[in-house]
């Protein structure tokens, strides 16, 4: 992980604030959420891939109890958007959409969580699936062994973690209208 982190400096953390995850012996979001007390000001999200009932996302807003959720969508994500807005609108907690201008594949698999001026960021191969995040892989024949890396940060980093740079090297984030 300190190879990693020497060689990619932009990666948010260091090896003293953040530590190398998987779900072989105990889920990932039990692991994000360790420690972390709701309702959590923001939970921040982007993937390609989502379950078809949207279970993980469920439980992420369940167990974190956000004051606000933002949800970065790339072009051809797989999730169905009405189900999406179904789970964000019921949950009662306002929520922004937003992708990349022009719209773009993303694969990153982020999720971030602020609470005060402190934040949190799981970044690895997890989609936004209940097989990624909920199980147990060592216990589920049909589970992936996911990895990634927990780093504890401040608030802007998670905020700053969910942004590409500035043109002319990155795009700018622009918010995707909900049809």
């Amino acid at each position: 992980w300190k190879e990693v982190l020497l060689r990619a400096p932009w990666l948010v953390g260091d090896e003293d604030t953040s530590m190398f995850v998987t779900n072989w012996q105990r889920p990932l979001l039990d692991q994000l959420i360790d420690g972390i007390e709701p309702p959590v000001d923001e939970l921040h999200l982007t993937a390609p891939f989502f379950d078809a009932d949207l279970a993980a996302v469920q439980s992420l807003i369940d167990r974190t109890a956000p004051r606000k959720i933002v949800l970065m969508l790339g072009q051809h994500a797989s999730v169905e958007g009405a189900a999406l807005l179904k789970v964000l609108r019921r949950s009662g907690i306002p929520f922004q959409i937003v992708g990349l201008d022009p719209n773009v594949f993303v694969h990153g698999k982020l999720v971030g969580l602020t609470f005060g001026t402190n934040g949190r960021v799981l970044s690895g191969s997890a989609n936004l699936s209940s097989v990624a995040l909920m199980r147990v892989a060592s216990a589920d024949p049909w589970a992936n062994v996911e990895a990634g890396v927990i780093a504890d940060v401040d608030a802007d980093d998670v905020r700053r973690a969910f942004v590409p740079p500035p043109p002319p090297d990155g795009l700018p984030v622009v918010e995707q209208p909900l049809d």
